[in-house]
């Protein structure tokens, strides 16, 4: 795993300011946090789309099968006592994760004096083999 994007509406409702939403993300298989993504402005009962992109939070390898368990964790730093969605939630449907990632590398063997090479030798242009014994 190389990065995570994460994207989500964080939906305020009127009359209380969506300026106490705070956001963090958690990945239970590296036991990694992000940092806390608070929001400082806004119109009471608004939208705000949350674009979270390169996290690293789940970076490593896995073996095949693996499931990656990231949590969304979201909470108003004021409001009522016990607010829930009376106050803000995440809109349904909003709440994306990308997962990025690239091959394993593997070190190149070529097909060059073995019986069974484990790859082929793919030459674009002229290949000279010279028998080194004369």
């Amino acid at each position: 795993m190389d990065s995570i994007t994460v994207a989500y509406d964080f939906q305020s409702v009127a009359p209380y300011s969506p300026n106490a939403q705070n956001s963090s993300l958690y990945c239970y298989n590296t036991n990694q946090y992000t940092p806390t993504y608070s929001n400082t402005n806004g119109v009471p009962g608004a939208t705000e789309t949350l674009l979270h992109k390169g996290l690293m939070i789940a970076n490593g390898t896995y073996p095949g099968g693996t499931e990656i368990t990231i949590l969304l964790d979201v909470w108003r730093s004021f409001g009522i006592a016990n607010c829930g969605t009376s106050e803000q939630y995440v809109a349904d449907n909003t709440f994306t994760i990308t997962l990025y990632h690239s091959d394993p590398y593997e070190v190149p063997k070529v097909g060059i004096n073995t019986n069974n090479p484990e790859a082929t030798l793919d030459v674009n242009g002229k290949l000279r083999i010279k028998d080194d014994m004369t």
